[in-house]
């Protein structure tokens, strides 16, 4: 007698694990789901399975992935992530400017030319913010919108900049701006052209921009 009730129970509560396995997942839950796929993954450990965290990952990359295919070269030195350059042309040969001997009257034009390049390029990325109030004025974007992409600006091309244009070597940047036309050669002093072509020609990858005058 008590068998039978038991076995009675046992069979209603698996009938009850069937139903409540095929009831469809609320919208929330089927999110928690996906969250957790994506975050988790299923491995064997001892030839037992174990839940563990899935590593992290940049555009469906790895992060050294990500860097090796997206990372400017000046970057990666500024960063002393040299093995990243290998195998990139020219690299050993346009990026060691900073070894190279200069006279303190050369550095101290270069540092000037790097203040100058700083204050065009941020000009530029201000006034691309300077689009976005414009639009939250006539009412194309909302406060929320506008306030996002100004914390966008700050976290963004402002501390790139920064990083880009404070560091101890100004020859590479001060490359990079005449690469990208924020600086003209004809504002390079001679005697510093000979410092800047290689970088130049490598940062564009025009190998015409260092007879640019």
């Amino acid at each position: 007698m008590l068998g039978g009730v038991a076995a009675r129970r046992w069979s209603a509560e698996a009938n009850r694990s069937t139903d409540m396995s095929k009831r469809k997942l609320t919208a929330a839950e089927m999110a928690e789901k996906q969250r957790q796929s994506r975050e988790f993954e299923t491995i064997f450990i001892r030839g037992k399975m174990k839940r563990v965290r899935r590593p992290p990952t940049l555009e469906a990359m790895d992060p050294e992935e990500f860097i090796r295919r997206n990372a400017e070269p000046i970057w990666l030195h500024q960063n002393e992530m040299w093995e990243y350059l290998e195998g990139q042309p020219l690299a050993d040969e346009t990026l060691d400017t900073s070894m190279k001997e200069m006279t303190k009257a050369q550095k101290r034009h270069l540092r000037d030319l790097a203040a100058i390049a700083y204050d065009r390029e941020l000009a530029e990325a201000l006034k691309n913010l300077h689009g976005h109030f414009t639009r939250w004025q006539v009412g194309e974007i909302t406060s929320w919108d506008l306030n996002e992409l100004i914390h966008k600006h700050h976290n963004g091309i402002s501390r790139e900049l920064y990083s880009l244009y404070t560091g101890s070597d100004p020859a590479m940047p001060v490359a990079r701006a005449l690469a990208t036309h924020f600086l003209r050669w004809d504002e390079v002093n001679e005697d510093c052209r000979p410092l800047l072509t290689g970088m130049a020609e490598y940062f564009s990858g025009d190998n015409s921009v260092g007879s640019k005058a």
